[in-house]
């Protein structure tokens, strides 16, 4: 399985990113419940495609309603690929299909979405498997690029501040992470008001002599955008502190020793940097012994015990395709090194961020 896994992800899908950029490719596109779907010519194989723009190597999007369509039986069969911006996707994400704009990661699986616990994903697959174990210069390039990415901070959007945030935060305290509201990640983790106030409350009550501070979802701040939050009626008060600023996770987590999060990212970039994380959905990285799991119900398919360095490779390195400057496929270092080089031509052409 880990051998068909691999050839899977190292050779058809790379070569159909890059096949792909040629007009003929991009013909016959279609749209099933708003999934944007293409079948891969002879190989018998559709891509199912979300939250990759038209801009990024001409490859089309997914917006909504497809509830139904990820719940039916079409990921329990062998006939399809889905596609989806990778965790370290670009410098910023604002619709232009601007250079910096562009996706150049991507996550990839043979059987649905990585956010969805109940499907035995590519991901669940590999990480459940007994055969599945790092050799030690494995492991060495995972630390050294641990570090990498902790080091220059790198995210998902990498245009959010890296300097200080407005008014100082103090020492050992508690992070809560609001995510977007009815955002598909959190419909599939069974998130709703009540549990992101569920969260709240835990981190209030489980840490009496700490602050909390409650990271508001960026589109929840994005006057432009006017969306809902989960936290708009949280007023601060001695012991909260709302987040309100578009701040990189990495300059919060130097405040906080706990983080609670329903099935965001930032609690995976949080474990990164050895914080402990409060789980309260089913995102691809708990259920494997690094969080403390609130709805073990979501995670029960999840039967093995994995390191940090295990879960990191599969999601990084194993699963995501990286591409470079020159639209060619490449390993995680060089998409680093272009990404912290695209980062610096921005900041001294924008100007938005110290």
């Amino acid at each position: 399985m880990l051998n068909s896994i691999k050839f899977f992800v190292k050779f058809r899908i790379k070569n159909f990113i890059l096949n792909r950029r040629s007009k003929k490719n991009i013909e016959g596109w279609q749209c099933d419940n708003c999934v944007q779907r293409k079948t891969s010519g002879n190989k018998g194989r559709d891509f199912y495609v979300e939250n990759v723009f038209q801009f990024d190597h001409n490859c089309r999007s997914l917006y909504e309603g497809y509830t139904d369509y990820f719940q039916s039986e079409l990921f329990s069969k062998k006939d399809g690929i889905f596609l989806e911006a990778g965790f370290l996707r670009s410098v910023l994400m604002d619709g232009t299909g601007s250079e910096y704009d562009k996706a150049k990661a991507f996550f990839i699986d043979q059987y649905g979405p990585h956010y969805i616990p109940w499907i035995n994903t590519n991901l669940v697959r590999l990480l459940n498997s007994k055969k599945f174990h790092l050799k030690h210069q494995e492991e060495k390039r995972v630390d050294r690029l641990i570090r990498e990415i902790t080091t220059n901070r790198i995210t998902k959007y990498n245009n959010q501040k890296n300097r200080s945030i407005s008014g100082g935060l103090g020492l050992n305290g508690v992070l809560v992470v609001e995510q977007a509201v009815d955002d598909w990640a959190v419909q599939f983790s069974k998130g709703n008001r009540k549990v992101f106030k569920k969260m709240l409350n835990d981190a209030l009550q489980e840490n009496p002599d700490c602050k909390v501070y409650v990271k508001l979802h960026p589109d929840s701040i994005d006057k432009k955008k006017k969306k809902k939050s989960y936290y708009s009626n949280v007023l601060e008060g001695r012991r909260i502190v709302l987040i309100t600023e578009k701040v990189n996770p990495y300059q919060v987590f130097k405040y906080v020793d706990k983080v609670y999060c329903l099935s965001s990212m930032m609690g995976f970039e949080a474990l990164l940097v050895g914080k402990e994380v409060h789980v309260y959905g089913g995102p691809c990285y708990a259920g494997w012994g690094l969080t403390i799991d609130k709805n073990k119900k979501l995670l029960q398919a999840r039967t093995q015990k994995r390191t940090l360095q295990e879960v990191f490779y599969a999601i990084y390195i194993e699963l995501q395709v990286y591409i470079n400057n020159n639209g060619e496929v490449c390993e995680i270092e060089e998409f680093l090194n272009e990404l912290k080089i695209n980062l610096r031509k921005y900041n001294d052409e924008i100007g938005h961020i110290q």
